[in-house]
């Protein structure tokens, strides 16, 4: 369970797909009480050394920690692990913490997808930035989603999934809200989400009722705003249904209705 081990300046982790003592709350806390000097190879130790290098500086030079490896290595939860560390780090909590880390575990909802690697691997690049005020302080931050994986929604590989938001709507909604957003009763009935149905380790509802509580959190609590994101990936699943005939000369296509799913 000591997944972490250094090479020159780069730490490489070693996702052990299950919770070791080294990532966890306290373990974390006991480290940042630790003598700088004295830290061992821990995503910890990046993460420390990045904020000195931010604070020690005058003015404060902008430092940056890049996650990289394949499908499955641990990039999303080694993000998240960092963003921890820098809140302990800088002696930093409240709303602006909360929302760094809530925001990266909404992005997974439609982001994220069971791959034959990895039963919650990210399908988009996420580029983080977090900022600190002049005591040092996270005073904000900002998470851009790019290059996500667009065509595994029409096209989904045995044994894999398409992305979490679909199931979770399926499965979690509730009898009310099935009927707004129009949707059917099983991921069956669906042609982007037939034949796979669960992922192990993700619970499908609860990630529903997450998703929702996130998204208060994070300033999406109109409903009307919920309500018209939620319609769109509802009707992203009505469309895969639909059959579709060519259409006169050039590149185009007349819909059918409603095909097998």
């Amino acid at each position: 369970d000591t997944i972490f081990t250094n090479i020159g300046p780069v730490l490489v982790a070693i996702n052990p797909y299950k919770p070791v003592p080294c990532c966890k709350s306290a373990t974390l806390a006991e480290l940042s009480r630790s003598d700088p000097e004295q830290l061992p190879a821990h995503a910890y130790t990046i993460a420390h050394a990045a904020y000195s290098g931010l604070v020690d500086a005058i003015p404060g030079e902008p430092q940056s920690v890049m996650c990289s490896g394949e499908s499955g290595a641990g990039k999303t939860e080694t993000t998240k692990i960092l963003v921890a560390c820098l809140a302990l780090c800088s002696s930093s909590s409240g709303a602006v913490v909360e929302a760094a880390l809530e925001s990266g575990l909404l992005l997974e909802a439609f982001g994220n997808a069971k791959t034959v690697y990895n039963n919650n691997s990210s399908r988009f690049g996420k580029w983080c930035a977090v900022h600190f005020d002049d005591r040092g302080r996270m005073a904000a931050c900002k998470l851009q989603a790019f290059l996500l994986e667009q065509s595994r929604i029409v096209m989904v590989a045995k044994g894999e999934r398409n992305y979490h938001i679909f199931y979770a709507m399926i499965f979690g909604a509730s009898a009310q809200e099935k009927s707004d957003y129009c949707l059917l009763n099983s991921n069956d009935d669906y042609a982007y989400t037939k034949g796979q149905p669960t992922s192990p380790g993700i619970d499908d509802a609860e990630w529903w009722t997450d998703t929702q509580r996130r998204m208060y959190g994070l300033g999406f609590g109109n409903d009307t705003l919920r309500t018209a994101l939620f319609q769109q990936v509802a009707a992203v699943l009505a469309l895969g249904n639909l059959a579709f005939k060519p259409a006169g000369q050039v590149d185009g296509a007349d819909a059918m209705g409603i095909a097998e799913p």
